[in-house]
């Protein structure tokens, strides 16, 4: 057997979220072990998610273990050749899903319970001072769009608040299963910056160039189900006028 950590990018949109669930509808988890069922190992191959994401949410770099024997007492594939294989299957079949590396790893890793820290970035764009009232193509399903100005001294005042170690039983999801477990987690940083749209400089529309943006990072070991969902709204409490977009980064030991 070879366990393998792979590094992943996806765009969330078309999918309902990252990890398998027990309806047909595509997740990330689905389609990339669709692809290396293809490669006929000993016995299916299943992916093991430091971070899970919801419908609709992108990563940068979300990390899966998984254990692949080859038939036949083959030679386990480099982490170089997975990572071209699979990509090049994912390319065929026209799937949002770059796999960004490949590593081997010891048996008794897992990429959930030894990932260092996770990072979930929120984008923000105000179109307060233009006539604007829809996401620029290029943002769509990528950025949350609100019809007012952002007061962004008073969001980092309240985002102050939830930095440091916390019981976040409030922000947890109500549905949460796993109702003993501890409610306590660490939010090492939460960072407000201005950031631009996507190809804004070169838009042809004057208003596109107008719109203001604006990035939410939150930083931390990990995360309680949804806390994250409640936090945005007590870091920006203003009303919804599109998608909010999550871009997640995980990082590891390794």
């Amino acid at each position: 057997m070879c366990r393998y950590l792979l590094y992943i990018s996806y765009l969330g949109t078309n999918f309902r979220g990252v990890v398998q669930t027990n309806s047909t509808s595509p997740t990330v988890q689905r389609v990339i072990e669709g692809a290396l069922h293809t490669l006929k190992p000993q016995e299916a191959a299943k992916l093991y998610f430091s971070s899970r994401t919801d419908a609709g949410v992108h990563a940068l770099n979300n990390t899966a273990h998984v254990d692949f024997v080859r038939r036949n007492n083959q030679q386990p594939f480099s982490g170089e050749v997975l990572k071209t294989i699979l990509n090049n299957k994912l390319l065929i079949a026209q799937q949002d899903i770059r796999i960004n590396d490949v590593k081997k790893v010891p048996d008794e890793f897992h990429a959930r319970f030894q990932a260092k820290g996770r990072t979930y970035v929120y984008r923000i764009a105000s179109n307060w001072n233009c006539a604007l009232n829809h996401i620029p193509l290029f943002e769509n399903h990528r950025c949350w769009m609100v019809s007012y100005r952002l007061d962004i001294e008073k969001m980092k005042q309240a985002c102050e608040v939830f930095i440091g170690t916390h019981d976040f039983a409030a922000f947890r999801s109500k549905n949460n299963k796993n109702v003993h477990k501890s409610t306590v987690r660490t939010i090492d940083s939460i960072n407000i910056r201005k950031s631009h749209g996507i190809l804004q400089h070169l838009s042809p529309c004057e208003t596109d160039a107008r719109i203001e943006y604006y990035e939410i990072e939150f930083k931390a070991k990990s995360f309680l189900y949804k806390q994250l969902f409640a936090l945005r709204f007590s870091a920006a409490p203003i009303e919804i006028r599109g998608t909010v977009v999550r871009v997640l980064t995980t990082w590891n030991i390794l």
